[in-house]
């Protein structure tokens, strides 16, 4: 059974998170490393409600394919 991995790769239809660190780029690229950067990047809030964004994603390599589970970290 093949696996594919997905990273975000763009902005979604949501952005409520209203602060990345650091302060420079786009929200998707501080949750999207391959390797994990230990904390150097990330989105937060400091809001008492739940909030939060939605990312894009590329579209799968194959097609006609049956997905038989997906895993969300």
């Amino acid at each position: 059974m093949a696996t594919e991995i997905l990273r975000p790769n763009g902005a979604g239809s949501q952005t409520q998170i209203g602060a990345q660190y650091p302060s420079s780029g786009s929200h998707y690229n501080k949750v999207n490393e391959e390797i994990a950067d230990d904390g150097a990047s990330y989105v937060y809030t400091t809001s008492a409600s739940s909030v939060s964004d939605l990312y894009a994603l590329p579209n799968l390599s194959v097609s006609n394919v049956t997905i038989n589970s997906i895993t969300v970290y």
